[in-house]
């Protein structure tokens, strides 16, 4: 963090170039993408440079929003959490029980599916 505990053009390249450490072995050659708050210190001319280098999309969510947007929580993992509750309820009215770790696999799976 910088000295004034915010991220900085500096800091925004080096967590772009760890980023790419940390996630192109997984990629394999194929194009990434990222999500960031299009906010000025979080996007600069040099990361999107260095991310079109290195096969990684940038997508910018506008400025001071991600609280309201969060589209891994609203269009992923929001499905996956309502489908974990409906199957967990499913499973605790024909069973009786509570999920508990023997049933957690079971009920996650079937959410998953």
């Amino acid at each position: 963090m910088s000295q004034k505990g915010w991220t900085d053009h500096e800091l925004g390249l080096e967590w772009i170039k760890f980023y790419h450490k940390e996630t192109s072995d997984i990629a394999n050659g194929h194009w990434r993408a990222i999500y960031l708050d299009g906010h000025g210190t979080h996007l600069t001319l040099e990361l999107i440079q260095y991310a079109q280098a290195h096969k990684i999309i940038v997508i910018c969510l506008p400025p001071k929003s991600t609280h309201v947007f969060q589209p891994l929580d609203v269009g992923i993992f929001g499905l996956y959490k309502k489908a974990l509750c409906d199957k967990s309820s499913e499973y605790e009215r024909a069973t009786g029980q509570d999920v508990n770790k023997d049933a957690v696999l079971l009920v996650a799976c079937r959410a998953f599916n």
